[in-house]
């Protein structure tokens, strides 16, 4: 079946590899790819938030399918795909700085010399992450997913986020149920546009209209929805 691939992956381990590689761009459409969460003139692929989501059942099986999709786009999913489709051109510049990491990673080269090497030239600090559960409201929707299948050692990226692009290392995942357990994570970041960019497109997630997909709708609250779906007739 022809599928679009929407959600960026690219795992590495000590001793293997495995790449999943994605675009943003649609490079196989389907005449029956469901169809998009609209916020105003903003289109949310169902593809980029089932990815995630299929990702996220590695470490919250008990939690059901509506819950882990309002969650992915409260916290994140949607503030990013609003974000990276209002800046395309920031978004691709700060995704290919992101790859050629990415890409000396996947050929050999130490996380945390890439994240030393990073800091050193944008003249920022190593900050050193304290312990988190691995939920989207703590990581981050994108970030959460990203290193949902992970084990310590691996490392995901460039991930598409409501901040940029980031590369993520699992440091640490701590012993316990997988939902619960918490880890430590080294990231890099690749800002896109301007705090005040991403501020708007919190606000146009939580004010303009609602349209589209059914299924992604009916997974918000009844208060986030309230006054914001727009009806056929209204379209």
């Amino acid at each position: 079946m022809l599928k679009s691939f929407l959600f960026p992956r690219l795992f590495t381990h000590p001793g293997r590899t495995l790449v999943l590689t994605a675009s943003l761009g649609l490079f196989f459409l389907s005449c029956s790819r469901p169809e998009p969460l609209r916020i105003g003139t903003t289109e949310i692929p169902f593809q980029l938030v089932d990815d995630a989501y299929q990702s996220m059942t590695h470490s919250f099986l008990v939690e059901g399918h509506d819950t882990i999709c309002r969650s992915l786009l409260m916290n994140g999913l949607a503030v990013g795909a609003i974000l990276h489709q209002r800046l395309p051109q920031e978004s691709a510049a700060a995704r290919a700085l992101a790859q050629e990491i990415a890409e000396r990673l996947q050929a050999g080269s130490r996380f945390a010399d890439e994240l030393l090497r990073w800091t050193e030239e944008q003249s920022l600090s190593v900050q050193v992450l304290l312990p988190k559960q691995p939920s989207p409201s703590a990581l981050g929707a994108a970030i959460s997913a990203a290193v949902a299948s992970l084990v310590p050692g691996e490392w995901a990226g460039p991930v598409q986020t409501s901040y940029g692009w980031e590369l993520v290392f699992l440091a640490e995942r701590q012993a316990g149920p997988r939902n619960r357990a918490q880890v430590s994570l080294y990231v890099i970041q690749f800002p896109v546009g301007s705090s005040g960019a991403r501020r708007q497109a919190e606000a146009d997630w939580s004010t303009l209209p609602l349209s589209g997909n059914q299924e992604l709708m009916d997974c918000l609250s009844l208060e986030f929805r309230r006054n914001r779906i727009v009806s056929q007739d209204q379209k």
